[in-house]
Order: C-alpha cells, then structure tokens, then sequence
C-alpha cells in the first residue's frame, strides 16, 4: 500500500524536528530555523490552505512559494511515492478524507503546520540508475557509507558541491562512474553509483531519487536531492537486468569504545585466524559460523544491495568462500561463502489505498525490509520502557518483553516468511497476554521501529 503525498510546510520558533519521525530521521536537519511565533505560523499556514483550497492546481506552485521543507518545496513539495506504513500517524485522518487532487486542512505537528495534497498515482516505471551522494553533518544511516572519506561538511557546502557537480555532468554525462567514485560517500561509489534496477512503485529507498530519474532520458542528470543520506544526484542508466546473488558469512564485529566487543586490531587478528582455520580445511565453514556470527543467508539483487561486493562474489562458483576477509557494513570483518539464490515471487501490484493508522500493516513492513541490527536494540528499549509502565501488571510486562525479545530474533530472518509468520505469532500472543488495547498500541510502536530501520536501512 502506498500513497503519493505533497506538503507545504510552515515552521515556527516551537517546531521540534527531534520529534517528527520519519519526516526528520535520528539527527537529520535540514530545515533553516524560524523565528516565526507559534501563532503567526497558523496564520499563515491558513491563508495558504485558503488559496490551496480555491485552486488545488496551483499546490506545487503554492509548495515552491510558501513551504520551509528544504527538502520538498524544490520539487512543489512532492515526497514522490510513500510506502503507507511510513506516513506519519498524524498525516493519516487528514489523507482519509480526501480523493486524489484534492488539499487537506491545516494540520498542527511537531515539525510545523503542514497542508497536504493527495495526489494521483504514477505510472509504474522500471529503471535502471546511478547516485552521488553527498553527506553533509548530520544525516542518517552512517552504516551505509564509505569509510576513510571525510564528510564533516555543511549543508551549505554540501549543496554547492553537487550542483558543481550537475553542471560538469550535464556537460559530460559518461563522467558520471568515475566522478561517484570520487565523490559519492554512499557506498554505492565503489561501483560507480549504481543502484540497480527499481520499480518506481516499489521504491521505498529511493522513491523521490527514482521518480526523478524517470522523467530523465536515459543518460540525464537530475538537479541534486536533499534527503536523509546527503544531496543525491541521480543519472538515468540503460534498463539492464541484474543477476540474483546469496551469501551465508561469518562475521566477527569490533569496537573501539565497548568493551563487550574486540577492539578493530583485535578483531582483523581473529577473523585472518578463522581464514586460515578455512583455508586449511573449508568443511569447518558451518561450525565457525555457529561458533561466532552469522548463520542466516543474505540474498539480493545486483546493485540494490551489498554495494561492492557483485564483483567479489560473482567471481565465486558457488560454495566456495571468499580469497580474503572484507571489511562489512557497520563496524564489522567477514567472510563470506557463496550459495545459491533461492527463488522469489514477483512483488505484487502495489495499491494505492490507505490503511487504518490505528492498524498498522506490519505483515506488509516485514515483507519488504529484513530488521537491521538497530530492531533488536529498539526492541529492547521499547520492552525496558514497557517495565515501568503503570498500566502493565509484572507478568504483563515479563510477558511483553518475552514476545519483543522472540520478534527480534524472528525478524532477522532472511526468509520474508518467516518474518511474516514471527509477526503473526507476536500479534496473537500480544492480544492474549495485553488485551486489544494495549496490545494496539503495542503494535504501532513496533510499526514505527521497523519502518525506522528501513528507512535507515
């Protein structure tokens, strides 16, 4: 499920952006501040959903104006396609009353005074693209960049870069893989920017990037995009269909400032230990694996996932495991082992329809992103937090943190069946040992930790 949404957004000196969810993820602000008082913010915001209301038509025009949202307002104040269970709690009675085309009232959030638009679905487009991502102090989801690269630059600057960086590319678009891989801090740039192949319909990464880059003709370069990860410039690529790839690893993961994990040096002694260990005798594979990290299978698609690590693994025949330890995602040393895909439905037609906000589609949520590391340890605060509570009797609370710790390791699972299934087991055993409304709003809690992993993710 999903929606196309716009707003125009009007701040005040009491926005608080830390509190706006996916709107303005961990530390991400972009947003300049306001002096603007509370109530002459409403106001404004009034009158412009006045003129918004007498002429739907003008909105993106109205957006470009009149919205504060850095982000949006370039592009009329288009978020592109919004996956449903992304859509902020506060968006949603706003969205069910209206049909496409039409402009919401004004609604008071923590960010600001929004006005939505919805608007008419896309036609599904399937493309193939290239990204430059330039990070900027203070965006999201730091896992997924490349490492030695210093990235302690402004918004300001960052914005100057990637539109120098337009205008060269305009000028010589084939200068697109070598400038990612000089540029781009996304760990995309290690192959040059590419992304893969995407469904415009089901892009819950990159839907403003792909939306963008499918009003391109093919080598076209879009204006930069201010976002979670940094200012995105993205080039539309032939279609080219991508190979299935799987891998089972061991992982060893270290830190510097714990001491409940090996320092880096340690770590890099341990995992060439454990290389040597399989070089001398590759059968011992599975029960080094069992011994440290990690049993589950990862498996993608070429360029949608893994940046840099096609080129290692399809060097592989299957079964084989890789010539040297590599440096992972996040702080971590692997060694992976290549196996074969299994096979995978086609993803359904999306539809373009609103759920309840007070159901949130956790099914759909555990179908389309495995949880990362931080759904265990957003778990785990949701169940510590949950101890404390007035309303929870002691077995509740034992109980509750009992479900939350068996749905965290369930949700790790690489099968999208099983994660299905470790929701459906976590909804039945919530509603027995809550009740229906405890266990409701149980529910959206754990919906807002997903989609805030995938979204970082």
């Amino acid at each position: 499920m999903a929606l196309r949404v716009s707003h125009i957004l009007i701040l005040h000196e009491q926005s608080r952006p830390e509190d706006a969810g996916n709107l303005r993820l961990a530390g991400w602000r972009p947003d300049a501040p306001s002096t603007r008082t509370r109530q002459a913010a409403r106001q404004l915001a009034l009158e412009v959903a006045r003129k918004a209301h007498r002429a739907p038509e003008t909105f993106a025009n109205l957006a470009r104006k009149y919205s504060e949202d850095r982000v949006t307002a370039p592009a009329g104040g288009c978020f592109g396609t919004w996956s449903a269970p992304l859509i902020p709690a506060l968006f949603l009675d706003a969205l069910a009353t209206l049909q496409p085309g039409q402009v919401s009232r004004v609604i008071d959030g923590p960010l600001g005074f929004h006005i939505l638009k919805l608007e008419q679905p896309t036609e599904e487009v399937r493309l193939s693209a290239r990204q430059i991502v330039i990070a900027y102090d203070g965006v999201a989801n730091m896992a997924k960049y490349r490492r030695g690269r210093d990235r302690s630059r402004s918004r300001a600057q960052a914005k100057a870069l990637s539109e120098a960086l337009v205008v060269q590319l305009r000028e010589h678009p084939d200068a697109f893989e070598s400038l990612a891989k000089r540029h781009s801090d996304h760990m995309s740039g290690e192959v040059g920017g590419d992304i893969g192949v995407w469904s415009t319909h089901h892009a819950y990464l990159y839907s403003r990037e792909l939306e963008a880059a499918s009003r391109l003709p093919v080598r076209g370069i879009s204006v930069p995009l201010d976002g979670p990860f940094g200012f995105t410039v993205v080039q539309r690529t032939p279609l080219r269909e991508r190979e299935p790839l799987a891998t089972t690893f061991i992982r060893v993961a270290y830190s510097d400032e714990s001491s409940l994990l090996p320092s880096r040096t340690e770590a890099r002694k341990l995992i060439d230990e454990l290389h040597a260990q399989l070089v001398a005798d590759p059968s011992r594979f599975a029960d080094l694996q069992q011994a440290h990290c990690c049993g589950h299978v990862q498996q993608w698609v070429d360029g949608q996932d893994m940046f840099g690590m096609a080129p290692h693994v399809q060097r592989l025949k299957i079964g084989e495991f890789s010539p040297a330890p590599v440096e992972g995602y996040g702080d971590t040393f692997e060694i992976f082992k290549r196996v074969a895909p299994k096979p995978t439905e086609p993803r359904p037609k999306l539809k373009f329809r609103l759920p309840s906000p007070y159901s949130p589609d956790l099914e759909l949520l555990a179908r389309n992103a495995m949880g990362g590391p931080g759904v265990a340890e957003y778990l785990g605060s949701l169940a510590a937090r949950a101890n404390g509570m007035d309303s929870l009797s002691e077995v509740q609370s034992a109980a509750l943190q009992r479900v939350l710790s068996e749905l965290s390791s369930g949700l790790q699972a690489p099968e999208e069946s099983a994660r299905v299934a470790a929701l459906r087991k976590a909804r039945v055993r919530l509603g027995e040992e809550l009740g229906p409304g405890l266990s409701q709003a149980v529910e959206q809690s754990i919906a807002s930790v997903i989609a805030s992993e995938m979204m970082e993710n």
